[in-house]
């Protein structure tokens, strides 16, 4: 890779980093700024319960997310940016043009995913009192 191409990926990923910081501190504020409301109905409160649940694991994508561009600055600073970290063969262009914060190529991506989701269950919220 050269110095130019470099410099390319790595405004593009300080330009995600820029948006992604101000999405996550807009939902701090969004959900900061948002009272709970008391309500008898358990439809109200389901909704209320999902809301802040989605609105929390959009949050948690955003700083894993942010995560991931710290890592892949540091490979593009050590010279093994677009390598995989599972097998260590060239991710395609494509690949890096669509996250280039991604550490894997999707083979390995697909592997590691696949590893985290066994034995995921879904907790849900206990039923109304």
């Amino acid at each position: 890779m050269n110095d130019t191409e470099t410099r390319q990926w790595a405004e593009r990923l300080d330009a995600r980093e820029q948006t992604l910081q101000r999405e996550v501190r807009d939902k701090v504020m969004e959900a900061e700024a948002e009272s709970p409301q008391e309500t008898a109905d358990a439809v109200d409160r389901a909704d209320d319960t999902v809301r802040v649940a989605m609105r929390q694991a959009e949050r948690e994508r955003d700083v894993d997310e942010l995560e991931a561009i710290v890592a892949a600055r540091g490979r593009l600073a050590g010279g093994s940016y677009g390598a995989c970290v599972g097998c260590g063969r060239e991710s395609p262009r494509e690949r890096l043009d669509a996250g280039p914060w991604a550490a894997r190529c999707l083979p390995c991506q697909t592997r590691a995913e696949a590893g985290r989701l066994v034995g995921v269950r879904v907790q849900l919220p206990p039923g109304p009192p």
